[in-house]
């Protein structure tokens, strides 16, 4: 096999690699779907919406990562858009009729993060993904907010300024500064 399919292979399998973390970091404690359902039922409501999302995702990075479109106020928005479209397409589906903000940043976030870690994108992604971890090293009213519960695109740009000055402090990009965090959380 010659070295461009090699790179092909691995460029494709890092996607859906990428893709998969997104949808697993998002949807573990998300809380995504009806309540009501039964496994099957959520079964049923998964398989409509992963593949709107293995189309979306990807193209919402894209738009991110042309050069006009590399801003915080391009992400806040496909973040909003993410969540309004997939309450709008599949609300029966979704827990209290509605995909939130905090499940939309976490898909967005973890997905671009790991294009940028496997060197599939150039541009460093503009924030980080907000979890339960990142959080708890924020002050309140912030470090006892629940990302599962974030509905507001309101409270996510504040978190984000929080964040911020964290990393601005430390002399750091948002992206930098989360795999710090992580670095010595994990550990």
């Amino acid at each position: 096999m010659g070295r461009a399919m090699t790179n092909k292979l691995l460029d494709n399998f890092r996607r859906k690699v990428a893709f998969k973390t997104s949808l697993s970091d998002a949807f573990r404690r998300g809380h995504v779907y009806n309540t009501d359902f039964t496994e099957s039922q959520k079964n049923k409501a998964k398989a409509r919406l992963i593949p709107i999302l293995k189309e979306k995702l990807p193209s919402i990075i894209e738009c991110l990562d042309i050069e006009n479109g590399y801003t915080e106020e391009n992400l806040c928005n496909q973040i909003e858009k993410l969540a309004n479209d997939i309450t709008k397409l599949l609300p029966n589906d979704l827990n209290n009729s509605r995909f939130r903000i905090g499940t939309a940043q976490k898909l967005i976030n973890v997905y671009w993060k790991f294009l940028w870690l496997f060197e599939l994108t150039e541009k460093e992604p503009l924030h980080c993904p907000i979890d339960s971890i990142i959080l708890g090293t924020l002050d309140e009213p912030f470090k006892s907010l629940r990302w599962t519960q974030l509905d507001s695109i309101g409270q996510y740009k504040e978190i984000i300024e929080e964040i911020r000055i964290k990393a601005e402090a430390k002399d750091q990009s948002i992206a930098v500064w989360e795999l710090e965090v992580y670095d010595q959380k994990v550990n």
